[in-house]
């Protein structure tokens, strides 16, 4: 968990000044539960990670939930939102986001049947 923390600090500490000068950001955020959800304590695990950053500059984090595409168009224009969170990498969103050199969640999707 520190070490994502660490992670995290970096990613935020590298988007410069811009997003620190203001004193609340507006991420866009999806529904994953139990990494992030508008229903779920903290908004999840992820979101509260991030919270617990953006407090350390004394930036104020606002989410706004949202379907995931939208969530990204959205963030691309720039206009609605600061920041989306939860996303993998792909060469469509390097060109237009900074994305941290470590994932802040790692996850494995598997497929499982009954065995009879």
């Amino acid at each position: 968990m520190k070490k994502r923390i660490v992670l995290i600090s970096i990613l935020l500490l590298l988007w410069g000044s811009m997003i620190f000068a203001k004193s609340t950001i507006i991420i866009a955020n999806g529904e994953w539960p139990p990494f992030s959800g508008e229903k779920l304590p903290y908004y999840g695990i992820c979101s509260r990670m991030v919270t617990d950053i953006f407090e350390v500059e004394n930036v104020k984090v606002e989410y706004k939930f949202v379907p995931w595409i939208r969530a990204i168009e959205l963030t691309k224009l720039g206009k609605y939102y600061d920041a989306v969170i939860e996303f993998s990498k792909n060469k469509e969103r390097l060109e237009k986001f900074y994305f941290s050199e470590k994932p802040i969640l790692r996850s494995k999707m598997v497929l499982f049947h009954k065995k009879d």
